[in-house]
Formats: structure tokens, sequence, C-alpha cells
């Protein structure tokens, strides 16, 4: 019955941004801007106060690293295997080497963890994040390149590890992670009150405007 009451909210959102979607109330450009405040700034500013408070020593030691991404350089080698038995094209296969790692932890995650677990889920969740987005990112398309060209390009590679270290959720996890290791844990009322109004607009618009995305494209 717990889990019933975690995933209803979300469901409940989930059909408000279908239903603003398909009705044409909000135009599908309002949720492309709406996106870009999202990324740039209301996830960011969550993650970077989250992981600021968080504990290291949940990450575990290596324990947590080796698990993540013992999985990441599996799951496409498995997604492969599956693809090649059951004779899909080389462009089905790189997708299926693509996707088969790319969870939505952000979009879903984020406001799932927020109900099930208050706060001490989302600095968990933070860590986990900080700690995994790049591979998360390079592996998945490191893999995908791999499977259609049959080699890896190392200036596409560096191109996409240069991407995804400007990525904004990546650098607000890192800094955080950087502030908390030398000891500032907490940040000046007024910047923690500022960065929790931001974090606060962007969670419940995490899955309105991921659903709405799905019907109106």
């Amino acid at each position: 019955m717990n889990e019933l009451l975690i995933i209803a909210p979300i469901a409940a959102v989930i059909l408000i941004g279908r239903l603003l979607g398909a009705s044409g109330a909000v135009s599908p450009q309002t949720f492309r801007e709406t996106n870009k405040i999202l990324y740039w700034i209301s996830i960011p500013a969550l993650l970077l106060r989250l992981t600021v408070r968080a504990n290291l020593d949940a990450l575990g030691g290596w324990n947590l690293f080796f698990a993540v991404y013992g999985t990441y350089f599996l799951l496409p080698l498995i997604a492969f295997g599956i693809g090649r038995l059951f004779k899909e094209d080389r462009k089905r296969l790189a997708i299926s080497a693509l996707t088969s790692m790319r969870s939505n932890q952000v979009f879903m995650g984020i406001p799932a963890v927020s109900i099930a677990m208050g706060n001490p889920g989302l600095e968990a969740l933070s860590l986990f994040l900080a700690m995994s987005l790049v591979g998360y990112h390079v592996i998945s398309i490191a893999s995908s390149q791999l499977v259609i060209t049959r080699e890896l390009s190392v200036r596409s590679l560096l191109g996409t590890i240069s991407k995804v270290v400007r990525n904004p959720m990546v650098c607000a996890c890192l800094v955080g992670i950087l502030c908390s290791s030398l000891g500032f844990r907490e940040f000046p009322g007024w910047i923690d009150t500022t960065l929790k109004v931001l974090g606060d607009i962007g969670a419940p618009d995490l899955v309105t405007k991921k659903s709405a995305h799905f019907s109106v494209c």
C-alpha cells in the first residue's frame, strides 16, 4: 500500500502533464523553455545544496563505484548480445547499447526519491549522481559508437567528455562534493534559502514537463 501512495502523486503529475500537452493549453515551445530552466538552474541548485550537506561516508569507499561502473560496462554487452541473438540490424543494436543503461535518474528519479525518502534520500541520490553521471553519459555514447563504427574515435570520445564535464548537473554535484570534502557543509542562510527556492521550483515540474513532452512531440 505504501508503494502505491508513493507512485500515486507521480502518476497524477504525469497525467496532468499529458493533459496539458494534449489539450494545447501549454505550447510545446513553453515546455522546451521550461526544460532550460530545469536544466540550467533548478536541478543544479537542488543538487548543489544536497551534495554540500551529504555525508560522504555514505559512498562506502570504492564499493559503490565498482558496482555502478561494473553495471555500466556490463549492460551494453548484454544488450548487444541479445540484439545479435535476435538478428537486429546494426542501427538497432547501437540504440539498444545506448539505452540499456540510461534510466531516467533525474526527471523521474528525483521526484520518486523525494516522495519516498525525503531529503536523506535526495542527499544519497545526489552523491550517486555525482559519482556516476560522467560514466553514465560517456560509456553509453561510446558503446553506441563502437557498435555503429566498430571503433572508438578518440576525438569523438574527448568531445563527449568535454560536453559532460560542462553539464550543469555534473558541475553542481562535483562542486558540492568538493565543498563537503573540504569541510564546508552548509551555505550561508540567504544562499541556502535561494538554492532551496530554486530547487523547489523544479522538483514538481520534472515529471510534468517530461510527460507533456512525450504527448506533444
